[in-house]
């Protein structure tokens, strides 16, 4: 079965480097987007249809509230967020959560998160 993935970044070494630490996970199918706006990002999930969206903390044009917007319409999205400077996942599903390294990404998204 696999695992629709929406990766939200602007950043294309991060981008090359989410998918080369998830290469070998071949039951994920990543999407990458550098959205630019919050509704850059719900258009994206309402086309995608993702089942876990990896969210890049450093998108400096996104709007602060997006996290909690979009856990607020989309509670049961796994959503991540990733910052690859503190080298932290946040991880969200309704009113769990949790942290995990971002090297342990592949784990996360397929072992670690409650199905919705």
């Amino acid at each position: 079965m696999t695992t629709k993935c929406l990766l939200v970044c602007e950043n294309d070494f991060l981008v090359a480097g989410v998918k080369a630490l998830l290469a070998d996970q071949v039951e994920l199918e990543i999407t990458a987007v550098g959205a630019v706006s919050g509704m850059e990002v719900f258009q994206a999930i309402e086309t995608l249809h993702p089942e876990v969206v990896i969210l890049d903390e450093g998108l400096h044009a996104l709007p602060p509230t997006l996290l909690s917007e979009i856990r607020r319409r989309l509670p049961n999205l796994r959503l991540i967020v990733l910052n690859h400077e503190d080298n932290v996942l946040r991880i969200y599903l309704g009113s769990w959560s949790a942290e995990s390294q971002v090297q342990d990404l592949g784990k996360v998204i397929t072992n670690h998160i409650p199905h919705s």
